[in-house]
């Protein structure tokens, strides 16, 4: 299932501060999604987070960060320029920075210890009275315990860094959702790499849509993927054989002396 169809320019934009730097955002008019799959790839700096967060901020996604940690402005101020075409509206789904995993990881830690403290308390402030008014207190603060270990078992941060990631990223799935991603690979191996295109072609068939970020040749792979690549000759659709992560992986790969004697 496709959902988001395009992202189309409503407002232009001149150069000027970030981010509104960048050539090649401030030059984009349209952009079409036509597979369950896309990925967004190119060097660092080149704006490729910066027009995704723009679209999580259009599409309102679930973000995945704490708010006291987002840090969005520039986005923000670049989605005023867009908008998005849907084929079919879907309020399920998130945004996932890599990046900012530990921090959610820890934010979902804190909440339990807050609220398992909370509980205390309340075993103290209720301890003279009556079995029914303790419950009736600490009710909620249970649920919300229960709800998180239901959703998160015991917890992401007695894992490691990949299998956390991809724990967290299974909780999360649900069929009929728009995932975005920003280097989902950051946090793993080759091997759960593979796993999570297991996750993601499970998912796809169960209605799902895909916006990713990567610098994987490995994720690029997955089958009948859009590949958009951003330079600052702007942004332009490629094939998986021709794009320089994957060359320049299996040529090293083939021959690492060669690269290596350079260095």
């Amino acid at each position: 299932m496709i959902f988001l169809g395009a992202l189309k320019r409503c407002k232009e934009s001149k150069l000027g501060d970030y981010p509104f730097h960048m050539p090649v955002i401030n030059e984009l008019n349209h952009l079409n999604f036509d597979s369950p799959v896309t990925f967004f790839i190119g060097e660092n700096g080149c704006g490729k987070t910066t027009l995704l967060e723009s679209m999580v901020v259009l599409s309102r996604s679930i973000n995945l960060v704490p708010e006291e940690f987002k840090s969005m402005t520039g986005s923000k101020a670049l989605s005023l320029s867009f908008e998005l075409e849907w084929h079919k509206k879907t309020s399920r789904g998130f945004y996932l920075k890599s990046q900012s995993f530990i921090t959610y990881i820890q934010y979902i830690d804190r909440m339990k210890s807050e609220t398992r403290q909370e509980v205390e308390l309340l075993k103290e402030e209720y301890m003279d009275r009556s079995r029914y008014a303790y419950e009736l207190a600490t009710g909620p603060y249970l649920k919300t315990l229960g709800a998180l270990t239901n959703r998160y078992g015991e917890g992401l941060d007695k894992m490691s860094h990949g299998e956390g990631y991809l724990e967290l990223f299974k909780s999360r799935l649900v069929p009929e959702g728009l995932y975005i991603l920003d280097e989902p690979e950051l946090s793993l191996s080759p091997m759960r790499q593979l796993s999570l295109i297991a996750l993601m072609k499970e998912m796809v068939a169960k209605d799902c849509q895909f916006i990713i970020i990567t610098h994987s040749p490995i994720l690029m792979a997955f089958e009948d993927a859009i590949i958009y690549e951003f330079s600052h000759d702007g942004i332009k659709e490629v094939e998986y054989g021709d794009v320089e992560h994957v060359t320049l992986t299996r040529d090293f790969l083939n021959n690492p002396k060669r690269y290596l004697r350079y260095l």
